[in-house]
């Protein structure tokens, strides 16, 4: 690491933007928090929405995603510069369904009912089982 002279620092130029930042926002179900993001990022926002929850918000980009393949395509999409520049911001709701699919598709994978059965002998060893 190199070091500064501390009569040459400049400050910290910080960004204003909220789209600059990620973040999460938890709150019990039927709180708002969609339509809140819908709200706030308008249609410079796409929503992931992994349970149905932006069935009955007007006026915003979204797409309903059923299945880790389905995230798989959407993600894919979302790399590209186009689709990049048309969505500033990604909402993925909910993380605990995110969570559910990817432990399903790599348990459909090794055909085992929990993920720790997934391991493979090298990980095992390297996890310390």
């Amino acid at each position: 690491m190199a070091y500064q002279d501390l009569l040459e620092l400049q400050p910290k130029n910080v960004s204003r933007d909220i789209k600059d930042y990620s973040f999460m926002i938890t709150a019990p179900s039927g709180f708002g928090k969609t339509p809140f993001l819908a709200e706030l990022f308008g249609q410079d926002a796409i929503f992931l929405a992994l349970e149905n929850s932006i069935k009955g918000i007007p006026d915003i980009y979204g797409v309903d995603i059923d299945s880790y393949n389905a995230l798989d395509f959407y993600v894919t999409q979302l790399e590209r510069p186009e689709v990049r520049e048309k969505y500033s911001v990604v909402v993925i709701d909910t993380l605990n369904m995110l969570d559910y699919m990817c432990e399903t598709a790599v348990t459909e994978q090794y055909g085992k009912d929990l993920i720790g059965d997934c391991l493979t002998r090298s990980e095992e060893r390297r996890v310390g089982k």
